[in-house]
């Protein structure tokens, strides 16, 4: 049986050791990667996605891992107020040279509606989407995904020599989604904000809030 309290505070966790290093310039010592996302981006998005991938290969490479959209519902009180997590899940598949390991986390961020109703279903990835979501330590756009303005930024951690061809799927957990929130939600209940924000995802919504707030109001 799922434990929906860890599973909501390992996705939390997760994702603020993300946004913290992804939001703190190298030179202050705590972010290990170029990809700094800027703080107007979060301000203006829709919404966000977390993804936390491992790619191991020995000749052939697979990719797999969870992830989750959250999206901007508007402002109460002052503060941004945000969805309940969808999760997704990913796998990929890569033919071709691929020696060693590596640990892929990107956020994306889904700057238009349109970003956002391509983001929260399920899809395929070829080619350039696909290196969109793995590319590594730098903010990658490929000419589809910036004619949706979802722009992401992605780390890795590891050793991989990877020459392949891929391919990958990104699909909605279902099954997580329903242990999580019940078995009539859907994609569009979680993303509209008709079920309540879980207490273990707060401390995301707060440094996001938090950052939202250092990026000041926009022009």
């Amino acid at each position: 049986m799922v434990n929906p309290s860890n599973v909501l505070t390992q996705a939390n966790n997760n994702a603020c050791m993300m946004l913290v290093k992804m939001t703190t310039p190298a030179e202050q010592g705590i972010a290990k990667t170029n990809a700094i996302i800027p703080l107007p981006s979060l301000r203006d998005c829709s919404g966000l996605q977390f993804f936390d991938l491992k790619l191991v290969g020995a000749v052939a490479s697979y990719l797999h891992g969870s992830a989750f959209t959250i999206r901007k519902l508007g402002k109460q009180d002052g503060a941004t107020q945000w969805s309940a997590p969808c999760f997704l899940q990913m796998h990929q598949i890569g033919l071709g040279l691929t020696v060693g390991y590596d640990d892929v986390k990107t956020i994306v961020v889904l700057g238009s509606d349109a970003a956002l109703r391509k983001a929260q279903g399920t899809r395929s990835l070829v080619g350039a989407d696909l290196d969109v979501i793995v590319g590594k330590d730098s903010a990658v756009v490929q000419s589809d995904v910036s004619q949706t303005q979802a722009i992401p930024y992605s780390m890795a951690d590891g050793a991989l020599i990877d020459f392949s061809v891929k391919g990958g799927r990104v699909t909605v957990d279902d099954k997580l989604n329903k242990q999580l929130y019940g078995p009539s939600v859907t994609v569009d209940h979680i993303l509209a904000g008709d079920v309540d924000t879980p207490e273990e995802m707060r401390p995301l919504y707060n440094a996001i809030h938090r950052l939202i707030v250092q990026a000041g109001t926009s022009v």
